[in-house]
């Protein structure tokens, strides 16, 4: 190994001792979503398929092969939230050298590019928060990453084994969003097979090791599920304008919060599409998928939280072009000189990271609410489970952490799990969080669910009246409920005296 290589390694050391110093500061906050994720994956090692209730197939998952690994726990007798967290750790590590090794598959000639991609991944708060809340954020970011990597290197060596069709398959398992990278290089694939006149093995391999998995998930789901998409598709999505204005208005958040990351990203991005030496098809499309990308989150409105998971693979992207451009900048600045280069490359990537660690705040304010609530809402999910009769319906909005650990019959009350609240049309989709602007209430009263949670007044320190319960209605569901004379009548409040707080629900009245 050259000089140059053991400075690039010594950089790439230092990015994951960064990267796990910065993961452990964020505590344990996993977020709700990943027990619905549980949740599926409990029944599923119990032999009754990735379901969330027994007897009703929905899809309420957008990530098949994490909910396939998040069953190992229960298989192997061990706690499945520490698994996950667990697992998020060794995706966040993956996605570091996925940037890494794609940053020095784009430019093999400067080593110290990977080492400095993988510290500016490691400094984005955002994605490091992401990476410990018990979701698939990183992996399928490190997956979507790599099989670029693999397909450049296919690309450019035809006499590899096309191993990245097999990467963009995983990719696919884990987030839908894989089906997209993987229509992008296959443009790339489509436009060599026409320039060349020929289709060759390699490229017939790779879109087989990627079609037969993809092809054999797709008829699963419509086989079990009896849909040609997640049912969160349906819950999710939609709103036209006022949905497009809200992505926008998001994608500008996370702009704003990764600014240093951005232009440094654009830095590499321009060389690589300008010089003729490192100029192709597969290059310009590693440009070209944050940017794809960009569009897709505009389309389906962003997401509520600050975290922003939605832009965690375009996030890994830009730090391998930033990590390129640093590269570039560090040899300009420092003209060529070996010991010169690594130290302003260390500087420029030391103060982009130090800003993007300043930008986090509403990162790391969220995870520590995440930390704080986790605690909270596992004893009361456990005490539903002690104290209400098994298989009595409840009725919540937050449809992870509560019905996971009391194990009851549940009615996601936001629809990802429930499929006649995700395919009502709302009209005003779009204005409200993403995520949650769908609901029913006078479906959920006609479910007769034994126990109903408002989301804002679940928990308190002191009892709360009807009143101020009524005040903190937070979704379209909730708001008709309390419209629906029935509710009240049917339904008495109850403010149960737990450790540290008080746990507000409605209990359905004996009949």
């Amino acid at each position: 190994m050259s000089r140059r290589d053991y400075a690039a390694l010594s950089l790439l050391v230092l990015a994951v001792v960064a990267y796990v110093a910065h993961a452990l500061n964020f505590g344990v906050c996993l977020q709700d979503d990943a027990f619905i994720t549980l949740r599926f994956s409990r029944f599923l090692a119990a032999g009754d398929g990735p379901i969330y209730n027994l007897g009703e197939y929905v899809e309420g998952y957008t990530n098949f092969s994490w909910t396939l690994l998040s069953a190992l726990p229960f298989w192997l007798g061990l706690d499945p939230p520490t698994f996950v967290l667990w697992l998020g750790y060794a995706s966040g590590v993956a996605a570091l050298l996925a940037a890494a090794t794609l940053a020095r598959t784009l430019a093999p000639e400067r080593a110290g590019s990977a080492g400095a991609a993988a510290l500016l991944i490691a400094a984005v708060p955002s994605f490091v928060a992401e990476s410990v809340m018990g979701l698939e954020t990183a992996g399928f970011a490190a997956l979507s990453v790599w099989a670029v990597a693999l397909f450049i290197r296919e690309w450019r060596d035809g006499d590899r084994y096309p191993w990245s069709g097999a990467v963009l398959a995983a990719a696919a398992w884990t987030r839908p969003e894989g089906i997209m990278i993987a229509g992008l290089l296959w443009l790339c694939d489509a436009y060599d097979a026409w320039r060349m006149r020929s289709l060759g093995p390699t490229r017939a391999r790779r879109w087989l090791l990627f079609g037969l998995p993809v092809a054999g998930h797709i008829v699963f789901r419509v086989w079990f599920y009896g849909d040609i998409v997640p049912n969160t598709f349906h819950a999710k999505v939609g709103g036209g304008v006022a949905a497009l204005i809200r992505g926008a208005g998001y994608t500008g958040e996370f702009l704003t919060a990764a600014w240093p990351l951005v232009l440094l990203a654009i830095a590499g991005a321009l060389w690589l599409c300008t010089d003729r030496q490192r100029r192709s098809n597969a290059a310009v499309m590693a440009v070209a998928i944050p940017l794809i990308y960009t569009l897709y989150v505009v389309y389906v409105g962003g997401d509520y939280k600050p975290t922003f998971r939605f832009y965690a693979t375009p996030a890994l992207f830009l730090a391998v072009l930033g990590g390129v451009g640093a590269d570039l900048l560090a040899e300009w600045l420092s003209r060529g000189r070996a010991l010169a280069w690594y130290v302003v490359r260390l500087a420029l990537v030391g103060a982009a990271g130090a800003t993007l660690l300043m930008t986090g705040e509403p990162a790391r304010t969220f995870a520590q609410w995440r930390a704080d609530e986790l605690p909270v809402h596992r004893e009361a999910g456990r005490w539903l489970k002690a104290h209400v009769a098994p298989g009595s319906l409840l009725a919540t909005g937050n449809a992870g952490v509560l019905p996971y650990e009391s194990e009851l019959p549940t009615l996601d009350m936001y629809g990802l799990c429930d499929r006649h609240i995700a395919l009502r049309v709302m009209p005003r989709m779009g204005l409200g969080p993403a995520g949650h602007e769908k609901g029913d209430g006078k479906y959920v009263l006609d479910r007769k669910p034994a126990i109903i949670l408002i989301m804002r007044a679940r928990f308190s320190e002191k009892p709360l009246r009807l009143e101020a319960i009524e005040k903190l209605r937070f979704s379209v569901g909730e708001t008709e409920l309390f419209n629906d004379p029935r509710f009240l009548v049917d339904y008495e409040l109850v403010s149960q005296r737990l450790p540290g707080f008080y746990f507000n629900y409605f209990k359905r009245r004996a009949s």
